[in-house]
């Protein structure tokens, strides 16, 4: 579906990164596996994994990095099992202090 319209996609993911930019919040998580593998790839110069806290960051424009989670759906068809989410929730809290 995205090669049928790769300038949409393009487009949709540049206006994620400006809000981002323009919120600055303290976390952002992607909950659709599908979404973490397209923003892995289109914002890799935009990413750092740090192997001490075990997720990515996201540089914002002024340089500053906040912490970016990359999951699978929380409810619905296919969701994370509980001991997965439960993991995320406490990974998320811990990037926050």
């Amino acid at each position: 579906m995205l090669d049928i319209y790769p300038s949409f996609f393009q487009e949709q993911i540049s206006i994620a990164y400006e809000v981002i930019n323009s919120l600055e919040p303290k976390v952002v998580v992607v909950v659709n596996a599908k979404a973490s593998d397209l923003i892995l790839d289109s914002w890799k110069s935009k990413l750092k994994y740090s192997e001490n806290t075990g997720y990515h960051n996201i540089i914002l424009n002024n340089g500053e990095s906040i912490p970016i989670f990359f999951s699978g759906m929380l409810s619905g068809r296919r969701p994370l099992d509980k001991h997965s989410r439960k993991r995320l929730i406490w990974h998320i809290k811990r990037s926050l202090t």
